[in-house]
Order: structure tokens, then C-alpha cells, then sequence
């Protein structure tokens, strides 16, 4: 279907049409719910990100790990793509039904306007078998993958201008995700047949489907323990406290996953050079990462200490004055930016040396303390109590990830990296502090974002030609 290599102007405009489809996408989502937060209540707008937090671990179990595992078997074997497609459908819709039919006896048993738009939900993971963005990454078509995106979000936020209004329920927003799913399964069919001109075996597809569980369950064991680490405690607070909790928390939570995207994008970009001269040139690969944790703790500790500090004008400005009491599990959930940053260096080592499953061993240690912590702190305090454990898991996580480092790769110095963006921070969140009484959190947070940049020139301004972080970089 596709040559086996490609050329790098040819790969760069691939990329860059797959972005542009996941940004239009990101921004219309995005828009949607800044629209739903100010025209819902805060009661259904819980409801709402509470349905949405148990969809979003469904679909991992749904996925299995299918679309990454397909994407590098297709990327291998093109021609193999018909077969493969129709085998994964297959197995997917099979998992679908069974996670789709657990959701609905959990919106069942839960009821109310959270349970209703849960029921309309699960929907979506019947569809799972037509989103073929695997089939498209897989033989280098990715911009279709990107339009197939696009179309999802784009139709998700239209139907919710249509549909929702103040006053409007939780089921009308599941309606409108359920429209936005079906949008980009037609795309996917569309470009699968018409675009791609490719016949699947349905029947002949059946035989065999399951056999692949065996492959892609490692991967999708993995993805689902993120995403019980990530959503863990917005769905146990749907049942600890009351919708408004489970509003507060999700409003941050939502803020931090979209800045999260930039951290596993730099990741993400980072890997290459990893798996390069992590297993062949050990004193490059650590001081790579070691330029690379001091460049992103200031960048993270950045992004930290103005959430802190402008969190509350901050969830004023985007979702309105009603969700004003979401600034302290902002101020607790944004914390998780550096920490999520910093761990992700060993994380991604695992995965360029080729050690995925010490990976999964760290992001299990985080689930189950994120699970923990929040069984322990919600039914006190909440949403911050939620956001409090969210951050402890992530701890956790790093924790495991840095004793798992000690035996699997070479020695960094991870403390001597971070300290300096560390400690600035520290001082400049304290600066913040003392100001916020007297000059307000805008002019206290400019005051010490500034802060903080100028040490960081000056910290680093010595530092950068006596290690070569151009060279290393």
C-alpha cells in the first residue's frame, strides 16, 4: 500500500497536516467546554466530566493497546493492512460490548443525570471498531488521521452549540460526544474506502482476531494503568463527595492534561536521541538527559508557579466566577506539570531501551497510591483531597521510576540537574506569596514569573558552554 521508507520533507508534511488536524481538534474541544462551564451548572457539569472520566477508561479497555500494537504491524507489513484491519475490528467490537455493557450497569446502578449521560456514553465504544487512525498512521497517511480527528472534535463542539444551553443537561453533552464519534467513524470509512481504496475481508476476519489480544495486552495494560492513575480520583469522587467536587477537580485536572500535551510531545521528540545512545554511548545519553532536566525544570516549575498563583483569576477568566472554588486543587494539580516531567526522562529511557515493562511497573505503583490516597483524603477534603492524591501517585510513580533507574540504566545526576529551577522556584513561589496580600494574584504572579526567569539566565547563563547543551540538545 505504501513504500517502506519515506523522505524527510515527506515526513515533515506529514506530521505537521496530522498537528494541524489534533490542534483544530484540541482547540474546538476546548472552546466546547469552556462554553458547557459557563452555561451548566456546576452540579451537572460534574456529572458531565464524571460520565466522560469512566468513557475515557473504558475506551483503553476497549483498545487494549490494539491501535499502537496495529499501527507498527501495519507499518512493518502494509500489505498485510486488510486482513489486520478486519481482525481488529472484530476483536474490538467484541471488547466494546463488554465494556460498553459494564458502563451501562454502572450508570445503572449510579442513576441520576450522571447515569443517564454514562448510558448514552458507553454508545461510543460500539463505534470504536470503525476509528481506523492506526490504519492511517500505520501506512503513512497521517494526515488523514488527522482530518479523522479533527471532524470529531469539530462535530463534538458544533452539536454542543446546538444542543446545549443554560440549563441544558448532562445527556445532551453525551449526545453530542456520541455525534462527534459517529462524525469520525464516517471519516474513517470514507478515506478507508475511498481514499485508500481498501477492501476489507470482513468474514475471513473473524478467525484469528482474538489471537492478537496476545500481542497489543502488554501495551494496553500499560495505557490502562495511566489512565486509572490520571482519572482515579474524578471518578471515586463522583461517589466520595458531592457533582460540585467532582467539578472543581476536573476543571484542573482538564487545564494540567492540556498542558501535559506539551510535555509528552518534547518526550515524544526527545526518544529518538534516547534510544540512539542509551544502550551505545552512555556518557552521551546522560548528558543529554541531564541538559534536558535542567532546560524542563525551569520550564515546568515555570508552568507550576504561575497555576499556583494565578489559579484563581485563571479559572475565573476561562470557565467563569462559578468555578472560582476549583483554585485549590488547581493549586495542588498543576505541581503534577514538573514531577510528571522530570520522572518522564526515565520513563522514556525504558522505552528506548527497549525495557517497557519497568514502565509499567512505576505508572502500577502510581495507580495504586493514587487509588489509595484518594479513598483516604476525598471524603474530607474533597477536591482537594483528590488533587492531593492525584500528585502523591504521581510521586509515586516518579519514586518507583527512579529505584527501577538504579538497576536498569546509568547513573544521572537527577538532583544536581533539578535543584537550581527547584529552589528558584521555591523562592519565587514564597516571593508570590507575601505579595498577593498587597499587590493582588496578577501583578504578584508577573512579579515572580520575572523572578524566576531572571534566575534562571543567571543560573544558566555560566552553565550552558561549560556543558555543551547545544551539542547535547
Amino acid at each position: 500500500m505504501m513504500p517502506a521508507a519515506e523522505a524527510p520533507t515527506r515526513f515533515l508534511r506529514r506530521v505537521c497536516t496530522m498537528g494541524a488536524g489534533e490542534f483544530a481538534s484540541k482547540v474546538a474541544v476546548t472552546l466546547a467546554f469552556i462554553w458547557l462551564a459557563r452555561v451548566l451548572e456546576p452540579a451537572v457539569y460534574g456529572q458531565v466530566e464524571w460520565a466522560l472520566s469512566l468513557l475515557a477508561v473504558g475506551a483503553l479497555v476497549a483498545d487494549a493497546g490494539l491501535g499502537t500494537w496495529a499501527t507498527s504491524r501495519i507499518g512493518r507489513e502494509p500489505d498485510a493492512a486488510p486482513m489486520l484491519v478486519a481482525r481488529v475490528g472484530w476483536l474490538r467490537l467484541a471488547l466494546s460490548m463488554g465494556t460498553a455493557s459494564a458502563l451501562l450497569v454502572v450508570a445503572s446502578a449510579y442513576g441520576g443525570g450522571a447515569g443517564a449521560a454514562l448510558a448514552v456514553y458507553a454508545a461510543v465504544l460500539l463505534l470504536t471498531p470503525f476509528f481506523l487512525p492506526y490504519l492511517f498512521n500505520g501506512v503513512l497517511r497521517s494526515e488523514w488521521s488527522g482530518l479523522c480527528s479533527a471532524a470529531r472534535g469539530v462535530g463534538f463542539a458544533g452539536a454542543v452549540a446546538v444542543l446545549v444551553h443554560t440549563g441544558g443537561s448532562a445527556r445532551r453533552v453525551a449526545l453530542a460526544e456520541v455525534f462527534g464519534a459517529v462524525l469520525c467513524a464516517l471519516c474513517s470509512l470514507f478515506v478507508a474506502r475511498f481514499v485508500l481504496t481498501l477492501r476489507v475481508p470482513v468474514r475471513a476476519g473473524r478467525h484469528g482476531s482474538l489471537a492478537l489480544l496476545r500481542h497489543s495486552w502488554p501495551i494496553g495494560a500499560s495505557e490502562i494503568t495511566w489512565g486509572v492513575l490520571w482519572y482515579a480520583g474524578l471518578i471515586l469522587l463522583g461517589y466520595l463527595a458531592r457533582p460540585e467536587d467532582a467539578a472543581w477537580h476536573a476543571v484542573g485536572l482538564r487545564i494540567v492534561l492540556g498542558l501535559h500535551t506539551l510535555v509528552w510531545l518534547y518526550l515524544y521528540a526527545l526518544l529518538p536521541t534516547l534510544a540512539r545512545t542509551v544502550t551505545t554511548d552512555a556518557a552521551h545519553w546522560k548528558r543529554t538527559l541531564e541538559a534536558s532536566l535542567r532546560t524542563t525544570g525551569w520550564v515546568s516549575c515555570a508552568l507550576a508557579l504561575v497555576g499556583t498563583l494565578a489559579a484563581r483569576p485563571l479559572l475565573v477568566g476561562v470557565f467563569g466566577a462559578a468555578f472560582a472554588p476549583a483554585a485549590p486543587a488547581l493549586r495542588l494539580l498543576v505541581w503534577v506539570l514538573p514531577v510528571a516531567w522530570a520522572s518522564g526522562h526515565i520513563r522514556y529511557s525504558f522505552i528506548a531501551s527497549n525495557q517497557p515493562r519497568l514502565d509499567y511497573h512505576a505508572a502500577l505503583a502510581g495507580a495504586g497510591v493514587t487509588v489509595l490516597l484518594t479513598l483516604l483524603l476525598a471524603p474530607r477534603w474533597r477536591s482537594a483531597g483528590a488533587a492531593l492524591a492525584l500528585l502523591g501517585g504521581v510521586l509515586a510513580n516518579a519514586l518507583a521510576a527512579a529505584v527501577l533507574a538504579r538497576r536498569a540504566l546509568p547513573p544521572v545526576a537527577f538532583v544536581a540537574s533539578l535543584w537550581p529551577s527547584a529552589a528558584s522556584c521555591l523562592g519565587c513561589l514564597m516571593l508570590g506569596a507575601i505579595l498577593t496580600p498587597v499587590a493582588g494574584d496578577i501583578r504578584s504572579t508577573l512579579t515572580a514569573a520575572v523572578a524566576l526567569a531572571g534566575l534562571a539566565v543567571l543560573v544558566e547563563r555560566g552553565r550552558v558552554p561549560r556543558h555543551h547543551l547545544h551539542a547535547d540538545c
